[in-house]
């Protein structure tokens, strides 16, 4: 199936190949940073610089700094083009770089809400920090402009406040930025609690944006970027001005793929704290769009966003605004609201092998596309069924099917080759669904989909019984 999707993988991931082979470090220098070295020459751990600010200073372009363990109060900008290493034990030798371990030895960069954490505006490989307790007006973790930047392994954590403009956790203008296993937890600002890209390429991999607040943007906000999201996860953030409570897309193309939203939120502050306007409408609990030029969406789950404050609830899975196609393809949806799901009235939209479920599903599907989907409480198209789609825990969001779902073997050919597990897709003809189901698995007696306990115990209590005389 030719897309938008399709192209957008072909244009990012070469600019990111690229961008990996500019951030091998050329070997120009290794610099090291203890909080017990000497500081004479920061060439070795014992004669490291006692700050990361030190090391920056006394850098060249191509170098690569080494990090101990510990806790660096700073405020650091970086304008050189470099590598930065966080999770060293501060014994390791030339050759055993790879050893660190950022999660049993972490780096911390802490703002001392005095600043923000760091300001960067050159090529930067930047891996196995946390980025806490920065506050500034752009970026109170992270701000970076003009740059190309990769972000392995950062934890973005309680930087900014209400007051902050954009971007709690993480600032980027004009740049192409890949971030690969990150946390953004617990930052605010005014609009992108967690995130706020403008006018950037990015690619966001295998990390959590998760209990982030902002006015606008919850979690992420996105405003004339082309966006690729993958096996990620946007978790109970809170927009308190009713936009976009998971994220906020704006004039921007953007594609997810095996992603998880669960539990983002939607709340209409008041000023003063007063009564909210019962005609008040707030927009898109898990995504919200205005003038997107392209929006696809495939292997992925929505799980219980919802709208709260007393106000009207347009799309607590998705509102969008003068927005070009948006497009849900094998996706797992549940809704948890009375207020409509999608808010998608006059933009082109279609759902295929998908499976909606829950309160008033069907509220704005009216007038949509929707083909070789299970709908619950019924809708017009081909392919569409009217079932319990036979999830595993639906209560506790495991939303695999079980042997004898009506999903499995109900989709139709949408060109994918994987689930949103990364298992083979399809396994004979399409599921519906995020997570294609492989029937073949002997072992799995209870038919839930996985081989486990329970279908020990099936086996034991059967074992030695015949069927027949």
């Amino acid at each position: 199936m030719s897309s938008w999707y399709d192209s957008v993988i072909i244009k990012i991931c070469p600019i990111f190949s690229l961008l990996f082979a500019l951030s091998v470090p050329l070997q120009a220098e290794i610099l090291f940073v203890s909080p017990t070295g000497s500081g004479s020459d920061g060439l070795s751990w014992t004669t490291a610089f006692p700050t990361i600010g030190e090391a920056l200073i006394s850098s060249s372009a191509a170098d690569e700094i080494w990090v101990k363990s510990a806790t660096y109060t700073e405020n650091l900008t970086i304008a050189t083009s470099l590598t930065l290493l966080g999770g060293f034990a501060g014994s390791e030798s030339l050759s055993e770089r790879e050893l660190r371990d950022p999660r049993q030895l972490p780096t911390i960069i802490d703002g001392n809400s005095s600043g923000r954490g760091v300001t960067i505006s050159s090529d930067i490989h930047l891996d196995g920090f946390t980025i806490q307790n920065g506050l500034s007006s752009f970026g109170s973790g992270i701000h970076l402009s003009d740059a190309t930047a990769t972000l392995s392994r950062i934890a973005f954590i309680d930087n900014g406040q209400t007051s902050s403009r954009s971007g709690g956790g993480l600032y980027a203008r004009n740049s192409r930025v890949h971030l690969s296993d990150c946390l953004f937890r617990d930052n605010q600002a005014l609009s992108g609690g967690g995130v706020f890209l403008t006018g950037c390429i990015l690619r966001f991999k295998e990390s959590h944006i998760v209990s982030n607040r902002s006015g606008t943007g919850g979690g992420l906000y996105l405003e004339d970027c082309q966006a690729f999201l993958e096996n990620s996860e946007i978790s109970e953030n809170r927009s308190s001005f009713g936009d976009g409570g998971g994220c906020f897309i704006d004039s921007s193309k953007v594609a997810f793929a095996s992603c998880r939203f669960h539990r983002n939120s939607l709340f209409k502050t008041i000023p003063g704290g007063g009564i909210p306007n019962p005609f008040d409408v707030v927009y898109g609990g898990a995504i919200r769009c205005v003038n997107a030029d392209n929006i696809r969406i495939v292997n992925t789950i929505f799980d219980r966003n919802f709208g709260s404050g007393g106000a009207i609830v347009s799309g607590t899975v998705l509102s969008a605004e003068s927005s070009g196609p948006i497009d849900f393809v094998n996706c797992s949806i549940v809704v948890s609201e009375d207020w409509s799901s999608f808010g998608l009235t006059g933009n082109a939209s279609s759902f295929v092998n998908t499976i909606i479920v829950g309160r008033n599903q069907n509220r704005v599907l009216a007038t949509l596309p929707v083909s070789y989907s299970l709908i619950m409480g019924g809708h017009p198209g081909e392919g569409n069924i009217d079932a319990d789609p036979m999830f595993v825990d639906l209560e506790n969001g495991d939303l695999h099917l079980q042997r004898g779902s009506p999903c499995i073997d109900s989709g139709t050919d949408t060109g994918l080759t994987v689930d949103f597990d990364g298992n083979q897709r399809p396994l004979g003809i399409y599921d519906m669904g995020a997570f294609e189901l492989d029937t073949s698995i002997r072992g799995d007696i209870d038919g839930n989909g996985m081989v486990n306990v329970l279908d020990l115990l099936i086996l034991q209590q059967d074992w030695g019984k015949v069927s027949g005389p």
